[in-house]
């Protein structure tokens, strides 16, 4: 009898789902083989499943077991005739008493509903082990009415490998049938048998159906892995098959032909300008199979990128990304597709990006002219783009390129670095070289650069101080553009932006004003002597701004400009004076903006109030009468400003009840509970009126302020006993809790 051997069976079932068991001869249990028998037929099923299970570990030794097994199949228990049948397949060929139940098995209209393919599987398995004496009963199983069982069939020939070749011409009829799933056990069977199914395959191959065509090319592709001599047929069969199904199956096995590459790729060529999707798929995939074949393959590939139509180009670009590394000589022909398609498509990025930092020479060759501003934007730009995508790999070659003798080989290197970011930190030694090199262009995104990367404020900031006394603009202006990304980090630069006030170049006042930051209070006197440029003045106010408090004393300058300046202007000065603040001084000629008749100026001013108005007392009467204000925004706006104020009572018990009077109000309530918050609350009666509300944050906010004031809130405990509880969030039950034990000074 000729054997499977295990190695070979095993990733078959176990990938169906199905434990193999050793075919040992000996038991792993002391029950005597005759007494499991005994109790395959105990009424308890945990019995019956062990006796099973037991049998199959006693392999050929178990053979007397055999009728009782086969009464087991019809188990209705899942893991009793699972255990049954692996026990058969133990036993193996003693088990040959079995077959006939074990076909009857594969059957798939017996029932057991989603448990009906472990069966079959099981089964198939079994018949498998029990070898060649079960191939007459599966070759009948084959015509079978029923393709549950024709499909178990095949799949228990496959398993016996040659010794299945009886089983040829009746597994040849299955290749036409129009289950799918039977076809490929078909196929599998075929294969696994091996050479002697090539002839009957072969003759096969001028079939009028698609399907079966299809079929006997998969089979006679498992049989080429395997040395049969059918190649040359299979590779004749490309010049004449038109059906997409029978060419996408082509394509699948010309992996396993063997074929030069004199002759495949032609082939393959053909294969990816088809019009069928899935015939081009098989085709990508055989390519990236057979490694033999991609050199050969890319010049075709390369002469497809020039062709004019877009579809093909964009093919041959995924075919040249998959190919990786080795598709490096196609990068020139990419690079011209990616500028001559405009606007770029990311597939021609992509492609040049998976090649790798291998194709970074020929990269940089494509920029072609020395000067960069000779280089058209979009070639640049899709270059860049390149350099960019590949990522951190490429960092390398890029640090080696910026000492290439090239100008626009060591800007686009330094370009690239800043876009790949903190991945090319290794890089930022050779850019601090390049910070001074004689192109004032490569100096700008040198430095640059290295902030993207996010060097060290240490290394960065004296270069920064360098390039702001540059002697070329462009690089000054690129130096105070990078200025705000260092934050207080800047502080040591204050000198020179402020000396950038004074410069000639417009753009270079405004990057000057734009780079003071908070940490620079002594350039506010600068700042006012250029208020006059409307230009610069929304930028000078936001300066301003970012000062804070230390700039309080330029309030005055700013509201002369605020009766003649426009609406932004004028939201931009309130803006800046909220976060500055002002003398007192100024609070008159500030309360008249209060009573603007545009809702944004109110609404800016009351936000703005509590900075200028040094009465806190005549600040809270002045909101208090906004809360008033027709217009939701100006509401808003004193709401929030009221609880910028602060204070405790009794100054803030009017602000308090005013703010407890909004509360039932939807629109106001986030903003009056905010600026109670702020607001030192420890009025109990009023605290007890808002735990009276319905609002859930509301009351967690009582509950909250009462905990804060303790034993002095003793005269809410009833209230807060007597809540009820099952109609409180966790929440809220929690605030509760921790409100009484505050009190109670627990």
């Amino acid at each position: 009898m000729v054997r499977t051997p295990f190695c070979k069976l095993a990733p078959r079932f176990v990938a169906a789902g199905i434990w193999l068991l050793p075919a040992a001869g000996f038991l792993l249990a002391d029950e005597p083989v005759a007494g499991l028998i005994t109790q395959l037929a105990s009424p308890d099923r945990t019995i019956r499943r062990e006796a099973a299970l037991q049998l199959g570990k006693a392999g050929p030794a178990a053979k007397d077991a055999v009728p009782g097994l086969i009464k087991a199949l019809s188990d209705e228990d899942k893991q009793v005739w699972s255990n049954a049948a692996g026990a058969l397949a133990a036993i193996g060929p003693e088990a040959v008493e079995a077959i006939p139940a074990l076909v009857l098995a594969l059957d798939s209209r017996a029932g057991r509903g989603r448990e009906r393919r472990q069966l079959i599987l099981r089964a198939a398995y079994a018949l498998t082990r029990i070898g060649p004496a079960a191939i007459p009963e599966l070759i009948k199983a084959l015509s079978s009415d029923d393709t549950g069982q024709r499909i178990g069939a095949s799949k228990a020939l496959a398993g016996m490998g040659p010794a299945a070749k009886d089983a040829i011409p009746a597994l040849l009829l299955n290749l036409s049938n129009d289950d799918v799933l039977l076809r490929r056990e078909t196929v599998d069977a075929l294969g696994e048998i091996g050479p002697d199914a090539a002839k009957p395959l072969l003759d096969s191959l001028a079939s009028d159906l698609p399907r079966r065509r299809e079929a006997v090319v998969l089979a006679l592709g498992r049989l080429a892995q395997k040395g049969a001599p059918v190649s040359p047929a299979l590779l004749a069969m490309f010049k004449g098959e038109s059906d997409p199904l029978v060419r996408a199956a082509l394509f699948g096995v010309l992996p396993s032909l063997q074929a030069e590459p004199a002759v495949s790729v032609p082939l393959l060529m053909d294969g990816l300008k088809e019009s069928v999707e899935a015939v081009r798929r098989s085709a990508i995939n055989a390519l990236l199979l057979m490694r033999s074949a991609q050199s050969a393959l890319i010049p075709s590939l390369v002469a497809s990128l020039k062709e004019p139509d877009a579809a093909v180009n964009e093919r041959a670009a995924d075919i040249l990304a998959r190919m990786g590394a080795s598709a490096k000589s196609a990068v020139p022909e990419l690079i011209e597709t990616l500028v001559r398609r405009q606007p770029a498509s990311a597939i021609y990025v992509d492609a040049i990006a998976q090649i790798g930092p291998s194709a970074a020479p020929l990269i940089f060759q494509s920029l072609g002219a020395d000067d960069p501003a000779a280089i058209p934007r979009e070639r640049w730009d899709g270059i860049l783009q390149s350099l960019k995508t590949m990522g951190g790999v490429v960092a390398p070659a890029l640090g080696t390129a910026l000492t290439d003798g090239k100008t626009s080989v060591r800007l686009i290197a330094a370009q690239a670095l800043g876009q790949i970011g903190p991945l090319a930190a290794a890089s930022v030694p050779a850019l601090l070289k390049t910070c001074g090199d004689a192109d004032p262009r490569l100096r700008s995104a040198s430095l640059a650069s290295i902030v993207d990367i996010h060097a060290d404020s240490k290394t960065v900031i004296p270069r920064v101080e360098a390039a702001l006394h540059d002697s070329v603009p462009a690089v000054r202006l690129a130096a105070l553009q990078l200025v705000p990304a260092f934050g207080e980090s800047a502080k040591p630069l204050a000198a020179s932006i402020i000396a950038g006030l004074k410069e000639t170049d417009p753009a270079l006042r405004q990057a000057a004003v734009e780079a003071i930051g908070e940490s620079m209070p002594q350039a506010v006197p600068a700042l006012l002597g250029i208020l006059n440029d409307s230009a610069l003045q929304p930028a000078i106010l936001d300066a301003l701004a970012r000062i804070g408090s230390p700039a309080a004393s330029a309030a005055a300058r700013l509201f002369e400009l605020l009766p003649n300046a426009s609406k932004p202007l004028r939201l931009r000065i309130l803006s800046s004076v909220s976060k500055t603040g002002a003398e007192g001084t100024l609070a008159p000629a500030f309360f008249s903006a209060l009573k603007e008749n545009d809702v944004e100026i109110r609404a800016a001013a009351l936000a703005a109030y509590p900075r200028v108005e040094h009465d806190s007392t005549a600040c809270r009467i002045a909101l208090l009468e906004s809360f008033k204000d027709p217009e939701l925004k100006p509401r808003l706006a004193a709401i929030e400003a009221v609880g910028t104020l602060g204070g405790r009572e009794p100054e803030t018990l009017a602000a308090i009840n005013a703010l407890v009077a909004l509360l039932p109000k939807n629109e106001e309530r986030p903003a009056a509970i905010a600026a109670l918050k702020k607001l030192d609350v420890r009025n109990v009666p009023i605290l007890l009126e808002i735990l009276a509300l319905s609002d859930s944050e509301v009351r967690i906010y009582a509950c909250e302020r009462l905990a804060a004031v303790g034993p002095k809130a003793s005269e809410a405990l009833k209230t807060l006993k007597e809540l009820p509880q099952a109609q409180l969030s966790e929440e809220m039950r929690k605030a509760v809790k921790r409100a009484i034990q505050q009190i109670e000074g627990r």
